[in-house]
């Protein structure tokens, strides 16, 4: 077989002229002037011309193919309508601790909250230079304090923080800051028991509750903790959905936020902390918050906000399924995070870090590791934290694929006004003791600032999607290169065979070459090597005419 191709290839076929009939055949752009010009300089022009055109040929296909591997992409926005469902609602008290279940703390915390006293402050102020006062607390996170073992974890912190202070060019702590980090290692040092047991329990906070003009009532909120706020309280019920907006058909709350149980120090105001998050997802109190007023009707007009985001294999973003089915909870990029931290600290240290209790009892991620609480689990948990700071290599927390958000639209007014204030007073002395009771006569203008009315409610019930969307699909670049062959030297699809055709001819070509070059193929030596037959004696003819054997007849 290849001896006949070859055959054919010598016997009429040179490269110039499998080049000529090229030249004379395809449907490239300028081969054929090149071919058909007599004159040297012509030669050289078109020969110059197509080779500049097949330079901006294959700069251009490169400039296409880097813009399509970089998978670029644009976000569209899109308006939807429909009934929606109500989104998770946390609330909190920002005062963590009431100040009747003060006999019941730790002697520690007793302590604490007896040296952060407004009023104790204030005469060690007189008595001393600020400058003085002021320079204690910031070392030591408090006014003349023992430190304990959790005290320990407060000076190890605040040492840490100054460096990083000094790193940013600030040099002295913040008092607040330290007051605040010391309050919550005593406090998490206390248990989970009693940490429930002293804060504000929902029973007393909750005057009144309905959704879309429908009561409900304690059993629909689930308590978590905080160890900033003490207990908070979420309500998450797949059956809210909201079929119109306003305010009479959202979630409608008034709360008592229980003044005279206020501890002095630790909270410098009154009022709640309120998280609006999809279902399923852990609320962040402190980090996604927003701060309700006391002696306010607070409105909240939400809209929703769907993202929908590309993912693999092209792009990068987390489905959340995987997450799901591990920690039984949604997906976000701030939960990834600090689990991703508490990992590194449990795994390193052999220990949990104790702020971060509530939410590890919710994922059940403890795995028998007791609380950071010696000096070196302390230091441990330090260095974790920093070097989980400044690197994220064992963290792979991308955007989730797909997101919900709620843009939040407050006001707010003045209430309840002074009559209604001792309506409420009223209603709340039928449910608790005399003694409490006594604690609300009070002037009308410092009673209204027990109660809130918080409503929050859809806007309207327009939705709206962003989605991410590819910016160069496939389509687009097989009709970008199209064009870009067209372009520089007139090539079609077509024309690409004919290319395809030539490139095999000169390999038949090639090959056939290199096979004479080598020598004879194997059939030639065959032919060769071959002996030519053996052919039988020639007789002379009878004269007789008789037969050879028959003479004697």
């Amino acid at each position: 077989m290849a001896g006949d191709v070859c055959d054919q290839v010598s016997s009429g076929k040179s490269l110039r002229s499998i080049l000529q009939r090229f030249a004379d055949r395809t449907s490239m752009q300028g081969v054929s002037f090149l071919r058909t010009s007599r004159s040297w300089y012509a030669r050289v022009i078109w020969s110059s011309l197509l080779l500049t055109s097949l330079a901006m040929l294959f700069y251009h296909l490169t400039y296409l193919i880097q813009i399509y591997y970089s998978w670029p992409k644009h976000t569209s926005m899109s308006i939807g309508f429909s009934p929606l469902p109500f989104p998770t609602i946390t609330i909190c008290n920002t005062n963590p601790v009431r100040l009747s279940q003060m006999k019941n703390v730790s002697r520690e915390l007793k302590m604490f909250f007896e040296k952060t006293n407004p009023n104790y402050l204030a005469q060690e102020l007189e008595r001393e230079n600020r400058k003085t006062i002021l320079e204690n607390t910031a070392s030591f996170g408090l006014i003349n304090i023992n430190f304990t073992t959790v005290d320990y974890f407060t000076q190890m912190s605040n040492i840490q923080t100054r460096e990083q202070g000094r790193e940013m060019g600030l040099n002295e702590s913040s008092t607040s800051a330290n007051i605040q980090i010391e309050f919550q290692n005593l406090f998490m040092k206390e248990t989970r028991q009693r940490r429930i047991a002293i804060g504000h329990q929902l029973d007393d906070m909750m005057m009144d509750c309905s959704f879309a003009c429908q009561t409900c009532s304690q059993r629909h909120f689930i308590r978590k903790t905080s160890s900033t706020f003490g207990n908070c309280y979420t309500l998450e019920h797949t059956k809210f959905v909201s079929k119109r907006s306003g305010p009479t058909h959202g979630l409608q709350l008034i709360l008592n936020l229980e003044n005279y149980e206020q501890l002095e120090g630790i909270t410098t105001g009154n009022g709640f902390q309120l998280v609006v998050n999809p279902h399923g997802m852990l609320p962040f109190p402190v980090h996604d918050g927003i701060t309700i007023d006391a002696g306010k009707e607070t409105n909240i007009a939400l809209k929703k906000v769907a993202i929908h985001r590309l993912g693999a294999p092209k792009w990068d973003c987390e489905d959340g399924e995987m997450f799901r089915r591990k920690y039984n909870i949604t997906y976000s990029v701030q939960t990834c995070q600090l689990l991703c931290e508490h990992e590194m600290i449990s795994n390193t240290c052999k220990c949990y870090h104790v702020s971060e209790e509530e939410m590890i009892i919710l994922m059940n991620t403890t795995k028998a590791y007791p609380a950071c609480r010696t000096k070196k689990q302390v230091r441990c948990v330090l260095d974790q934290m920093a070097l989980f700071e400044t690197t994220t290599q064992n963290c792979s927390c991308g955007n989730p694929c797909r997101e919900t958000k709620y843009e939040k639209r407050l006001s707010s007014r003045q209430w309840p006004s002074h009559s209604y204030a001792n309506v409420l007073k009223q209603k709340r002395c039928k449910v608790i003791s005399a003694a409490d009771c006594a604690k609300l006569n009070i002037p009308p203008t410092d009673l209204s600032l027990n109660f809130a009315k918080l409503n929050i409610f859809y806007e309207d019930l327009n939705y709206e999607v962003m989605k991410e969307e590819p910016d160069y699909e496939l389509t687009q670049f097989v009709s970008d290169v199209g064009g870009t062959l067209g372009l520089w030297v007139g090539l079609s699809v077509l024309s690409i065979f004919e290319l395809v055709q030539l490139l095999l001819e000169l390999s038949t070509f090639a090959t056939c070459s290199a096979c004479r070059a080598n020598g004879p193929d194997d059939d030639t030596q065959k032919l060769k090597e071959k002996k030519p037959p053996d052919f039988l004696p020639s007789y002379p003819s009878n004269p007789t005419g008789h037969i050879s054997g028959f003479s004697g007849y």
